[in-house]
């Protein structure tokens, strides 16, 4: 079994250094883009998305699902 202090190096190794992504999304994400989400979930990568038609941001990782992904109206709680 591994130590706490093993799993802790393991995640700092594993975690992405890179700069924050920010995507710029008008209705749904280009193909272009969303290869650059799935990319960013799939190695760690902190993203934002500014998302026009609701005039709202999502960061990936926030618990939330992304607004282009949403059915429903004020699926944020935005009153």
């Amino acid at each position: 079994m591994t130590t706490i202090k093993q799993r802790i190096s393991q995640l700092e190794r594993a975690s992405n250094h890179e700069p924050m992504l920010v995507l710029d999304v008008s209705d749904r994400p280009t193909v272009e883009q969303q290869a650059e989400i799935d990319k960013a979930t799939r190695t760690g990568r902190r993203l934002i998305v500014f998302y026009m038609p609701e005039d709202t941001a999502w960061i990936l990782g926030c618990g939330k699902p992304a607004p282009w992904e949403c059915k429903e109206e004020n699926a944020y709680g935005d009153a």
